[in-house]
């Protein structure tokens, strides 16, 4: 009896771009839904960050790798943040 992830529900931190969206694209072609959650979806120009944070066009490649990937803004460093419902 193997493992099943069809239409099972993923959590990918930092899923916009990077490892993150690879990680989006390879559970996506598994059947699982994805929700993105990554600071740079709603990054402004004045963040502390010392790399570069994901951009829309970085986002939507990353949502276009399958059905049903969503995402929503979530810094994961602020707790009022993983508590919110900022979806997109």
């Amino acid at each position: 009896m193997g493992l099943t992830i069809d239409n099972k529900v993923a959590l990918v931190t930092g899923g916009a771009r990077g490892i993150g969206a690879a990680i989006v694209g390879t559970l996506a072609a598994a059947g699982v839904r994805v929700m993105i959650a990554d600071i740079g979806v709603q990054a402004s120009a004045d963040n502390a960050w010392r790399y570069a944070l994901a951009n829309e066009s970085d986002l939507e490649q990353s949502l276009s790798q399958g059905d049903g990937i969503k995402a929503t803004y979530v810094d994961v460093t602020d707790a009022d943040s993983c508590r919110g419902r900022n979806h997109c």
